[in-house]
């Protein structure tokens, strides 16, 4: 898992492993890992919006809804559209809610993710000129 650099507008900075990035139904979320664990025992994850290079927090609570369902989907194995996400983002400092997950969920979830690679245009070596 790579690390992603979030820069907050008070000038802190939040910098947690990416566990997934996927296309939604409206818009585009983002999970981080929160290298701890809740009362139970079990792994804490952050979700945001995902809005270009900004993340958002969800406050819309059907949205909120719809984005625990997909995850529950691709925790059942559904594919999704998984996205790149740049190693440095921008946010609000309350920027990610916070969920609880099962250990079992929290590892299918960050092996599901599996973005695209960027194709790095091939270099070919010019050849030396016979003169």
């Amino acid at each position: 898992m790579s690390k992603i650099k979030v820069s907050l507008v008070s000038g802190n900075i939040f910098e947690k492993p990416l566990i997934t990035c996927f296309q939604g139904v409206s818009a585009n979320y983002i999970v981080f890992d929160n290298e701890m664990n809740g009362s139970m025992g079990l792994p804490i994850i952050c979700i945001s919006k995902l809005v270009g290079n900004k993340l958002e927090k969800i406050y819309d609570q059907s949205e909120w809804s719809n984005v625990k369902e997909n995850l529950k989907s691709i925790i059942s194995g559904n594919n999704f559209i998984y996205l790149t996400v740049p190693e440095n983002l921008n946010a609000q400092d309350d920027f990610f809610t916070q969920l609880t997950l099962p250990v079992a969920s929290f590892d299918v979830l960050k092996n599901a993710y599996n973005p695209p690679v960027s194709e790095q245009p091939e270099v070919v070596p010019a050849s030396p000129e016979v003169i």
